[in-house]
Order: C-alpha cells, then sequence, then structure tokens
C-alpha cells in the first residue's frame, strides 16, 4: 500500500507502518519464537498492531518477554484519531558484580579535577542557581572564556592547568546572546578571547523543545501477571551533545537551564534531568553544569541556601557539586557601599563533593561592559570616569529612594503619636505605608535615628524606647542633629 507520508514524517521514515501485514506477521513470529524458547505466553493477541521502534535492528536477540510501550497521538485520518502502541523488547540490563577494593588502588586513588578551585568536578553533573538577572550566565561566561583561554585563574579560584574545550547546550540564551556576552568579556579584557573563541562551542536549542531523555512504560510479564514502570529513554538529543562533546574534546558542558529541559520543576523530573546530564559527563569525562532560578521566597530573602534553588530538591540533592550567585548580605555590601552601593554579589559554594571542603563565599563586584556585565573582586575594580559618572547617578537615586522611605516614616510616626506613644512594633502594621518590607523596617527606623528625622525617648512606665518626631526629611534646611545613635533603639521593641 501506499506510503503514510504524514505518519513517516512525525515518527520517522525507520518506523514500520502499522498496516503492513506482512511486517506485522513477521514481527509475530519472531515474539512466539521467542515466548516458546522461554516458556512464556506470547502477549500478542489475534489481530493486534505493533511498532518497531525507529532504527531497531530486526535480526537482534529479542531476550525475554519485556516490553516497552508509549500511546502516541497518530494525527487524524477521516476524523477518527488512531493511536500507535510502540512495543519494543529491551535487552537484557547489564549484570552488577561486586567488586573488591584492592590495596594498591587505595595507595593511589584518581585525584578529582575541577574547572575552577572545588568548584564543578569533571566527569559530574553541578548545579549554579541564584535569583532572576543576578547574573549568573554573564558570570559562568566569564569563567568559561577564562577556562577556554587556559587562563591559570579566575576570582582568586585557580583553573584546570591548560584548560580545554567548552560547548554550552542552550535552551535560553540565544547564538547572538553569546555573542554579546563574549563581546562584553572582551571589552572588559584581561582574557585571551582568540584563544578563548578557538575552543568554545555552542548547540542553540532556545526556539526549540529540549529534551535529553523522554518517559516511557516499560511493561514486562508471563502468564499469571503484568508488571509496569516508567523509565526515563535516551532521546536523540542528547547522543547528539554526546557526539559534539566526544568531538571537540568538551573539558565542560554548560546546560541552561533546567527549566527549559523539564516538563515538570518536580523531584521526578530533576532527577531524569541529572541522569541525562550524568551519563553525558560520564561518557565525555567533561563537568556538567546545569543552571537553574531560586524560589520567589530565596530572592526576595536573599538566602542562598541549597534548599532554595526552585522546584523539587531533588535537583540539588543529586548534583556532586552546587554553587550560588546571589546579592552580598548587608553586612558584606556595607563594606563597599560607599563605591559599588548596588552591584555587590555573593558567589557561595553550597555544597562540595566527599573529597574537597566547601570554598569561603567570594565577594565579587558587577561592572558593566560595554554588551554586557562582567564580575571583578572588589580590588581589581578600577573605575573609570564614565563610571564615576554612573556611580555618581546611583548614589543620587538612592538617596532620593531613601529621601521619600523616610518621609512616608515621618508620616506614619506623626499620624500613630495622636493615638499614644510609638514603638517599633506599632510600625510593622504600618510597613505598606511606608512602602518598606518588614525585614527592612528595622534598618530604616535605625537610619530615620541615625539622621534625626526621629528621636527616641523612655517609654511611659520605664520600660523601652518610645519614637518620638525629629526633623522632617524633605526639608532640609529644619534638620537638626538629634544626637541619637543606633545604641538607643537596643532596648526598643
Amino acid at each position: 500500500m501506499p506510503p503514510d507520508s504524514d505518519f513517516e514524517s512525525e515518527w520517522g521514515a525507520g518506523t514500520v507502518n502499522a498496516r503492513s501485514d506482512a511486517a506485522l506477521a513477521h514481527l509475530r513470529q519472531r515474539r512466539e519464537a521467542a515466548s516458546a524458547t522461554a516458556g512464556v505466553t506470547p502477549m500478542f493477541a489475534q489481530g493486534e498492531r505493533a511498532e518497531r521502534e525507529p532504527g531497531s535492528d530486526d535480526d537482534r536477540d529479542d531476550g525475554a518477554d519485556v516490553t516497552t510501550m508509549t500511546d502516541r497521538p497518530r494525527p487524524e485520518r477521516n476524523g477518527t484519531a488512531e493511536k500507535v502502541v510502540q512495543q519494543v523488547t529491551e535487552a537484557d540490563p547489564p549484570k552488577i558484580v561486586p567488586v573488591r577494593l584492592s590495596l594498591d588502588a587505595i595507595r593511589n586513588p584518581p585525584r578529582e579535577q575541577f574547572l575552577a578551585g572545588p568548584f564543578f568536578p569533571l566527569g559530574k553533573s553541578s548545579v549554579f542557581f541564584g535569583p532572576t538577572s543576578v547574573g549568573k550566565s554573564a558570570a559562568l561566561a566569564q569563567l568559561l572564556f577564562a577556562f577556554a583561554a587556559a587562563m591559570s585563574s579566575i576570582w582568586g579560584l585557580p583553573l584546570l592547568p591548560g584548560g580545554g574545550p567548552v560547548l554550552v547546550y542552550t535552551a535560553e540564551d540565544t547564538f547572538d546572546d553569546w555573542i554579546r556576552k563574549a563581546a562584553a568579556v572582551l571589552c572588559a579584557g584581561g582574557i585571551a578571547m582568540e584563544r578563548a573563541l578557538e575552543r568554545f562551542y555552542i548547540m542553540d536549542n532556545s526556539e526549540g523543545i529540549a529534551r535529553l531523555s523522554e518517559v516511557v512504560t516499560v511493561r514486562s510479564g508471563g502468564p499469571m501477571e503484568s508488571v509496569s514502570r516508567r523509565v526515563a529513554r535516551p532521546t536523540g538529543e542528547r547522543e547528539r551533545v554526546i557526539a559534539a562533546a566526544k568531538e571537540i574534546g568538551a573539558k565542560a558542558i554548560l546546560f541552561e537551564t533546567a527549566s527549559r529541559m523539564v516538563e515538570e520543576e518536580d523531584n521526578a523530573n530533576f532527577s531524569a534531568l541529572h541522569s541525562d546530564v550524568g551519563a553525558v559527563t560520564r561518557e565525555t569525562g567533561a563537568a556538567g553544569i546545569i543552571t537553574h532560578h531560586a524560589t520567589k521566597a530565596a530572592s526576595k530573602d536573599n538566602d542562598s541556601a541549597i534548599e532554595n534553588a526552585r522546584g523539587g530538591g531533588a535537583l540539588v540533592a543529586n548534583a556532586r557539586n552546587a554553587v550560588s550567585l546571589f546579592p552580598a548580605d548587608p553586612d558584606v555590601a556595607k563594606q563597599y557601599a560607599d563605591r559599588f552601593p548596588e552591584d555587590v554579589v555573593t558567589l557561595a559554594h553550597g555544597k562540595a563533593t566527599s573529597s574537597t571542603r566547601r570554598h569561603a563565599p567570594i565577594t565579587l563586584v558587577r561592572c558593566d561592559a560595554r554588551y554586557g556585565a562582567v564580575f571583578r573582586l572588589p580590588d581589581e575594580v578600577a573605575r573609570t570616569p564614565d563610571e564615576d559618572i554612573a556611580h555618581n547617578r546611583r548614589m543620587d537615586q538612592k538617596r532620593e529612594r531613601e529621601r521619600e522611605q523616610l518621609g512616608r516614616l515621618y508620616d506614619v510616626v506623626a499620624e500613630l503619636l495622636v493615638l499614644g506613644p510609638v514603638s517599633q512594633s506599632r510600625l510593622r502594621d504600618r510597613v505598606t505605608d511606608v512602602g518598606v518590607e518588614k525585614r527592612k523596617l528595622e534598618a530604616l527606623v535605625l537610619l530615620a535615628v541615625e539622621r534625626g528625622v526621629l528621636r527616641t525617648a523612655p517609654w511611659p512606665g520605664g520600660r523601652g524606647k518610645a519614637l518620638e518626631l525629629g526633623s522632617d526629611p524633605r526639608r532640609p534646611a529644619e534638620a537638626a542633629d538629634a544626637g541619637t545613635t543606633r545604641d538607643d533603639l537596643e532596648d526598643n521593641t
């Protein structure tokens, strides 16, 4: 009969036509012969249709009666939607046998290698996560370009001697985005980009569906029972990544981003993703890095704990290494507030391998290059005249925001004083009117006392401190030094 072109275009030209009686008869004969040899009743009943897996070998030994079956919708024909059932036999699983450790082996154990310091071990999968727009992709791009260029170190982290080729499998940023990232690193200087680009490769799947495996149902059974289980099967995409990595000899493979490579952000899907990336790293010996986002709560609270990667906890739990990039904590950022008011981040080693200790957090400064952002250690940053202008502009904007917040706080305290003494606890119910989050209210009150916008007085009855009005921050001419410090609020509740 004529070939079904629609069907073949969807499932591949190698698929045996479900309507081919000859193919069905041939498959049934092989199935019955295999079942008879194993002493098992054939699972194919008279009249059932079957599909061979695309690209399968008809001459192989099917072995035991274990089948992989997937119901997939077939294109509608004459208004009727048909379903095609894939049934292929599964090869015998590899036998796992116990192996005894030898004294010679443990005297000379294999040395674990990393891309940078104790970050990103070769042959294993790692996770790099952080809030949206913090600069994860830019930071990783800078590190990987330095690695490809065989630089000796970056941000104080020693790089693997000699570096190596890098493969980026992107389901998020486009090829043009990566051109801009490379341009930003080139403009920033310090990395031999000509050498790096000779060993830097990109597989752009940002417009397609990126899946390294697909879930199928495996059914096995005999005359008395049938057992089903769902397993992940490699896709052609995963095989292409492995082939490309082997061809270029990749030492590092970046997968961005996890949310684009799974159906759902849950434990089952993240475990399957790690299994896929782990298979790629074992085949190639490269370090696999998966990028991901932090939860909304973690982004809001600036909490870089490894449990705060978005979705199921299996993403970080199954990773051999976890690194995060978050805005620096206030205590760290205030050390650089006069130079970098809003551009300080912390690179944290959230999870180490069993052979290494966790690295101390690294403070970095985000610097704006011509085509994007790059990161440097604070001591390495020297501002240009243009950066000084931008810095002064940001400082002016920061002071204006503070003035507006202090003005609203002044108004709220004035309203509450009509009803009696005011404490910080009473202000917590009015954070919306003040325009700050609850966790930032205390810092704003301390700033108001320090600036003389509010004053402290003994609480009636002698316990704690009460807040009183100082000078309206919107009328600087009336401002006066209240002589009150942050220590005055230690007992204020």
